[in-house]
């Protein structure tokens, strides 16, 4: 049996299922059953992508290593943790206010 799709899951008659095999019933809109893992492998490749955009945006922060718009001057992400505060000295940063 030969593929039908990019990630090998689905047959010629599962690929050519009518609105991608979504169909609607009186509880909603509903998904044939043949189909869920080509739909499960969709995701996960788009959410893995996304995640590589991520990662190549996005700085980590130098101790719990979580990815941060911008990190301070220590190289540290925003958070307040106990783990943070030692790891900056003791020095906290104060909201910048409200700005006119």
């Amino acid at each position: 049996m030969k593929a039908a799709c990019k990630f090998g899951c689905c047959s010629a008659e599962v690929a050519a299922l009518p609105d991608g095999g979504w169909s609607q019933t009186d509880k909603g809109w509903v998904l044939d059953i043949r189909r869920r893992e080509h739909v499960r492998r969709e995701r996960e490749a788009e959410f893995a992508r996304i995640d590589q955009m991520h990662a190549a945006i996005y700085p980590v922060c130098g101790l719990c290593g979580s990815r941060t718009m911008r990190l301070d001057a220590f190289g540290l992400c925003p958070r307040i943790t106990e783990a943070h505060k030692a790891r900056r000295g003791g020095i906290t940063f104060a909201p910048a206010g409200r700005r006119r």
